[in-house]
């Protein structure tokens, strides 16, 4: 358990889910910020912008990748302009895609399942402003390439 959040620049690797990221130079990742398990890590990319990347329990105990950004896309729906489903990559990892445009925010979220497991699951999130979205993406599809699996404990 972490007591300290402390800065991350270059890899990061986090066995306790078991996925570690590359963060590109001029970058940091912020982690172990919350009480319990070290499950992810914040990339701030300004005022209002930023990128999470984390694994967590399938609590939901989700079949595929499409049936859990089809419950997040039922959750959005109701203050959202516009959603878009489709597919990604997550690293090497097969992923399903959301993608939600508000007023002035948009946020793209893919989520991709362990191989050979339904748990962990992995999202990888950009929270950006509308304005700064392509400039965000650019860096978010840095990172998401960057994923990869490393042993889990």
């Amino acid at each position: 358990m972490q007591e300290h959040p402390r800065e991350v620049r270059g890899e990061y690797r986090n066995p306790s889910v078991g996925f570690a990221v590359f963060v590109p130079a001029g970058l940091y990742g912020i982690v172990g910020d919350a009480a319990g398990p070290e499950r992810s890590i914040l990339i701030p990319l300004g005022e209002a912008s930023r990128i999470v990347i984390y694994g967590e329990p399938n609590s939901q105990d989700w079949a595929s990748e499409k049936e859990g950004i089809l419950w997040v896309a039922a959750l959005e729906k109701n203050g959202a302009a516009c959603v878009k489903i489709g597919s990604g990559k997550l690293g090497s990892l097969p992923a399903a895609r959301i993608l939600i445009r508000e007023v002035d925010r948009v946020e793209e979220l893919l989520l991709a399942f362990r191989p050979g497991k339904k748990s962990p699951i992995y999202w990888a999130r950009l929270e950006s402003d509308k304005r700064r979205y392509l400039r965000d993406r650019r860096e978010f599809r840095r990172i998401v390439e960057s994923f990869k699996i490393i042993f889990w404990e």
